[in-house]
């Protein structure tokens, strides 16, 4: 083994590490109707429209990584606004549902598909 790369390994194996341990959180925001037709393999449903949602989110992890989406990206933008102003720190919109499964590289389950 040539000694000089040793550290250049540790650091790599080290990074490999911390990303397998991050947390990311796949949110859809449409309703449960919605989801159940298709949804990211993967995701979790919290319906934007319900009036509990700000409470439900706000006992989600603040430190986790969230990646949101809907139909259009347009609840999913309203809901990431929100969770921004709660003190969620990495949170995303990826758009509809398909876009969504692009940017993920993850299919959708579900009846309808992507």
């Amino acid at each position: 083994m040539n000694w000089k790369l040793a550290p250049l390994l540790i650091t790599l194996l080290g990074s490999k590490v911390m990303a397998e341990e991050k947390k990311i959180v796949i949110l859809d925001v449409r309703t449960k109707e919605e989801f159940q037709e298709s949804h990211v393999i993967s995701a979790q449903n919290i319906d934007w429209q319900q009036p509990d949602f700000k409470e439900t989110v706000s006992k989600l992890d603040k430190n986790a990584e969230y990646k949101l989406y809907c139909g259009s990206g347009n609840r999913s933008g309203k809901a990431s606004t929100l969770m921004q102003s709660l003190g969620f720190k990495q949170v995303e919109n990826l758009g509809s549902v398909s876009e969504a499964s692009k940017k993920l590289k993850i299919a959708c389950e579900g009846p309808k598909g992507c």
